[in-house]
């Protein structure tokens, strides 16, 4: 019945359900394929990284090891490990104060913007909620805490705890 009553008024439901699914398919096939090709990026970038990060260890390995060899060979072995405890030391040193002496961090300020100020974060607990008194609001207990908060803001109700205009 409601479909001959729609066809009479020129709208095909049916057409109408079929074009909403082909939408929601080709949306469906546009939002997978995105997220395949950004999945691979990530995990090309992921990979990158990883193999930097490798190779950085293994130069640094190499660096400490000749540090060691030419410490040792002018000043003995325990020269060299003397040498090599000193860097690793002093590296680890530079990498505490830069982990601990930084800033406290606003995540909003991190954001995909890249850079602009960010909206300041909303304060943080409960926000505090003006008295009934001051926001027009009847209820049973607006004289009691409008004559406990003083004269003026009781002057400015009328009987019922409304504001005066």
């Amino acid at each position: 019945m409601l479909r001959f009553l729609l066809r009479l008024l020129g709208v095909d439901l049916d057409y109408q359900i079929a074009e909403i699914r082909a939408q929601i398919e080709q949306f469906r096939a546009r939002t997978t394929r995105e997220l395949a090709e950004q999945a691979k990026k990530t995990g090309l970038t992921i990979g990158f990284a990883a193999v930097g990060g490798i190779a950085a260890i293994a130069t640094f390995v190499i660096v400490l090891v000749a540090l060691y060899r030419w410490a040792d060979l002018y000043g003995g072995p325990f020269a060299g490990l003397a040498a090599v405890g000193m860097v690793t030391g002093l590296l680890a040193a530079v990498m505490f104060v830069l982990a601990f002496w930084r800033g406290p961090r606003n995540p909003a300020s991190a954001g995909v913007d890249g850079g602009r100020a960010a909206a300041p974060a909303p304060p943080q607990g409960p926000t505090p909620r003006p008295p009934p008194c001051v926001t027009g609001r009847c209820s049973a207990f607006v004289a009691v805490e409008c004559f406990g908060r003083g004269r003026s803001e009781a002057s400015r109700l009328d009987a019922r705890g409304r504001r005066w205009r």
